[in-house]
């Protein structure tokens, strides 16, 4: 009896102090909510057992929460320090205030974030190699980003960084391993990027590692990585106000537009326009620029903004500004009197120089220029002189405006035909239909004479038939004609329709009565017989006396120069055996035959 009485006291004992070995732990820990100061917890009833109460502890000491029951099973931490280790135990009680074992864990409080997040490309970096005796530092060009921050003040323990970077195209990237010691670093450095890539860098503060991590909220900052230069950038056309350049954007990476600087201002650049030509080109037009003026054109690339580290820099000169309004105030044989405005937009202090070129257009290969002498910058219209062309001669003529060697675009240009030089009429046949003519021009090197317009007139003073055309060297038949009638024959060169001057034949030997003293009229003229047209010929109708080659001519009035006739104290004079014209040339000896200005070869300086 006294051992059963024992036994009962024991086990009362045993079971009053609230201790059970079969009670089970609560289950199910979560962490509700945590922020630097604060944590809220919550668990579960375990399976098959009911708590009525619950005894949390939390060390080092910190605030709890008082629940609304004893029964509510979460609870909140407060006045925690940021980013520090507690440990918390909890323990279930039933109503006969039993206990659990208790349920033991850590609980981290949320770090504080770093601060003052600062990001800056890198394009080169330095790395260090050794080997045995072997130590050597090298740079390696490279596209990367350095980001520092500063650490967030107060607080304790052992914390890291976790950093993570993200482009805007593609997938998230991360920092190269980093060595246990480093982990605290408070910087990172990230290559092999995508020049002209739009990157998120994002840095949080993070605490319980390595089993249990805790994060503060993250501190974010965007940057996009500088583009490549151009590849290429070239001038193709240069003008007075205008340029034309031609890039190639960078061969990799992202960018969206090409930038310019300009130095001096005030340029305005278009485009871009597919090239043509080269497909993978982009031309640019830049307009609005100062003539004769030095540029110096920064080409960057852009991406979002952010302009290329380097540019492409091409330099240039702008073309003087051209004179203006060419035009022909004046023209005769051999010179033609030009006029012209003035460039505008001169630069101050800048003088100007013009230079004539001329082109025949029978040798449209072969460039003649003349210069005018240096013209000072607003002046009024400019006018000059251009000597020595040729009788019945089309010319293109052009002006240009020449600044420090440089010459203008052309803007002033003209076509001219200079006065043809006159027809020589030569009468070779008269019969009772009418009178036959020849009309011809001066030798090649004398002058064009193309065509040849022709009329016939009574007297010296008649009404003339309406002219026609002929090619020069053409017979020429009048029909219609009296025998004993004075007529005129009226002849002009005609070259691109300009007419030369009149060349006056007067066929008085139709009468009889008006024929040189030395010449009789009834002469037979044997080369004249071989000229007219087959049929009846009457010789003593003949006017010339005498053959020049295989033409004839009146000796009273003409000479025969080389077998060529040209008529005295007229316009051509006779050099040896070449006939020439006074008034622009000069005879510098046998056949010898050279243009007044500049004279003979002996007589230039």
């Amino acid at each position: 009896m006294m051992k059963l009485t024992l036994f009962l006291i024991g086990l009362f004992c045993l079971t009053g102090s609230g201790i059970s070995q079969r009670l089970p732990t609560v289950v199910g820990r979560n962490i509700l909510s945590r922020t630097p100061t604060t944590v809220q917890v919550e668990w579960r009833q375990p399976p098959g057992v009911t708590y009525a109460q619950f005894n949390v502890r939390i060390r080092p000491r910190a605030r709890i929460g008082r629940p609304s029951s004893r029964s509510q099973t979460s609870r909140t931490f407060s006045d925690l320090r940021p980013g520090m280790r507690y440990t918390v135990s909890i323990v279930g009680v039933t109503e006969r205030l039993q206990r659990s074992p208790p349920l033991t864990f850590p609980l981290w409080s949320q770090p504080l974030s770093p601060s003052n997040l600062r990001l800056r490309t890198v394009s080169e970096v330095m790395l260090s190699i050794q080997l045995a005796e072997y130590d050597h530092v090298y740079t390696v060009a490279t596209v990367g980003l350095h980001a520092d921050w500063d650490a967030a003040e107060g607080m304790i323990g052992s914390f890291g960084y976790d950093v993570r970077i993200s482009p805007k195209h593609g997938t998230e990237l991360y920092p190269q391993e980093l060595a246990e010691d480093d982990l605290d670093g408070t910087s990172r450095v990230f290559t092999g990027l995508t020049p002209g890539e739009e990157y998120t860098v994002s840095v949080r503060t993070k605490a319980g590692f390595p089993f249990d991590l805790v994060f503060s909220e993250p501190v974010s900052m965007n940057v996009v990585i500088p583009p490549i230069m151009p590849f290429t950038v070239d001038e193709i056309a240069i003008g007075a106000t205008t340029a034309q350049i031609r890039a190639i954007g960078p061969m990799n990476g992202i960018h969206d537009k090409l930038v310019f600087q300009m130095e001096p201002d005030g340029g305005e650049v278009g485009g871009p326009e597919p090239d043509p030509v080269y497909q993978t080109y982009d031309m640019y037009s830049i307009t609005n620029l100062t003539p004769s003026t030095s540029y110096t054109i920064d080409v960057f690339t852009s991406s979002q903004g952010v302009l290329s580290e380097e540019p492409f820099t091409i330099r240039f000169k702008t073309k003087p500004a051209a004179p203006m309004g060419l035009e022909a105030t004046d023209f005769d044989m051999t010179s033609v009197e030009l006029q012209w405005e003035p460039p505008a937009n001169v630069m101050e202090g800048d003088v100007t120089q013009y230079v004539i070129e001329y082109i025949d257009i029978r040798n449209p290969e072969e460039v003649m220029s003349t210069e005018t002498g240096v013209v000072p910058p607003g002046g009024q219209l400019v006018h000059t002189r251009l000597r020595g062309l040729t009788p019945g001669v089309t010319y293109k003529l052009m002006v240009f405006s020449v600044t420090d060697d440089v010459r203008s675009e052309v803007q002033a240009e003209l076509t001219i035909t200079t006065v043809p030089p006159k027809p020589t009429v030569t009468l070779l046949n008269v019969t009772d239909d009418g009178l036959q003519v020849l009309v011809e021009g001066p030798p090649p090197d004398e002058g064009e004479c193309p065509f040849v317009r022709v009329s016939l007139s009574p007297g010296e003073d008649g009404k003339q038939t309406r002219p026609l055309l002929y090619e020069t060297g053409s017979t020429i038949f009048f029909h219609g004609t009296n025998r004993n009638t004075l007529y005129t024959i009226h002849a002009r060169c005609v070259s691109n329709n300009v007419e030369s001057e009149e060349d006056v034949e007067f066929t008085d030997i139709l009468s009889g009565s008006r024929g040189p003293d030395d010449t009789p009229a009834e002469m037979f003229v044997p080369c004249l017989i071989k000229k007219v047209h087959p049929g009846p010929t009457n010789p003593d109708t003949y006017r010339p006396d005498a053959c020049c080659g295989d033409l004839p001519y009146h000796s009273a009035k003409e000479e025969c120069c080389g077998g060529i006739r040209v008529q005295k104290n007229g316009e051509r004079l006779c050099c040896g055996e070449r006939p020439y014209r006074k008034d622009d040339f000069v005879c510098c000896g046998d056949d010898l035959v050279h243009p007044k200005i500049p004279g003979c070869p002996s007589e230039i300086p």
